[in-house]
């Protein structure tokens, strides 16, 4: 499977998983500014309308390439952050101590690094639009 088909069967698994949570795919979070692959908030305010970031990486070069400053936006507006990738491709020792880690198998999705708590701005206008 290329990294094009690979990168649509993570999606896809994770539109499966999210429930009734509202999401969207390719997200751009500022104006002019990088996308997040996959982001998802709860319409449920008992759960804290509880917002995670996705970011598929399919190659190590994409993971080594990406950073902090790259994923500001995913994470100034999600509770969580979770890199997601086939499986083996990231030691969880690399995984940043703001992310987490899930494998796709091909079949189901598997939490290896539980992402951390993040402090979530307001969305913006911006953001909504």
């Amino acid at each position: 499977m290329g990294a094009a088909e690979t990168t649509t069967a993570i999606v896809d698994a994770l539109v499966a998983s999210v429930g009734d949570a509202i999401w969207a795919t390719e997200l751009m979070l500022f104006q002019g500014a990088r996308r997040v692959d996959f982001w998802t908030i709860s319409a449920n305010s008992s759960a804290g309308f509880k917002a995670r970031a996705y970011e598929v990486k399919v190659s190590r070069q994409d993971f080594r390439r990406d950073s902090h400053a790259k994923q500001r936006g995913a994470r100034l507006f999600s509770d969580q952050f979770y890199y997601v990738t086939p499986p083996a491709l990231v030691r969880p020792e690399e995984v940043p101590d703001w992310a987490g880690l899930i494998e796709f198998d091909g079949v189901k999705l598997s939490t290896i690094v539980p992402a951390p708590y993040l402090d979530k701005d307001a969305p913006t206008w911006e953001l909504v639009v």
